[in-house]
């Protein structure tokens, strides 16, 4: 990197840290001086720091999936397993119920859709479905074992 785009860039940070700057990658990867008497280099990625809008990993939004486990009564089942399939990967995850009969699952991708159903002996709770469409970041269910 030259020492006129480091000025640059360090002048963009102090002034105003929610700025696009746009550079000419080809001139990097090629090893060139980057100066704006460079001939066929055209704009083609962008680099942002901070701000509001941030996508960068640290900035990733989770979702939490918590509620309740009941039998066909309405009274809490303590010790029911409870799964949750990612529909991207198909890794399952598992949480047994507390006294109350409640589970929790945290950190759940924004992105991904999941099936949730609940288990007891050999009985299940119907599939319920968390879509990637729904926006909520914090989402309660109830699964019914009859």
């Amino acid at each position: 990197m030259n020492l006129r785009l480091a000025t640059s860039l360090k002048r963009v940070r102090a002034a105003d840290t929610t700025k696009l700057l746009v550079f000419p990658v080809a001139a990097l990867l090629a090893g060139n001086q980057l100066s704006s008497q460079q001939p066929n280099t055209h704009p083609v990625a962008s680099i942002r720091w901070g701000g509001a809008g941030d996508h960068t990993p640290e900035g990733a939004k989770y979702r939490v999936l918590q509620g309740k486990v009941q039998d066909g009564n309405g009274k809490a089942i303590k010790g029911a397993m409870v799964y949750l399939k990612d529909g991207r990967t198909s890794t399952m995850r598992s949480v047994t119920t507390d006294e109350d009969g409640t589970y929790r699952f945290v950190q759940l991708s924004q992105n991904t859709d999941y099936q949730l159903w609940a288990q007891v002996d050999q009985k299940k709770s119907t599939f319920k479905t968390i879509s990637s469409f729904d926006n909520k970041n914090e989402i309660t269910m109830v699964l019914k074992v009859e």
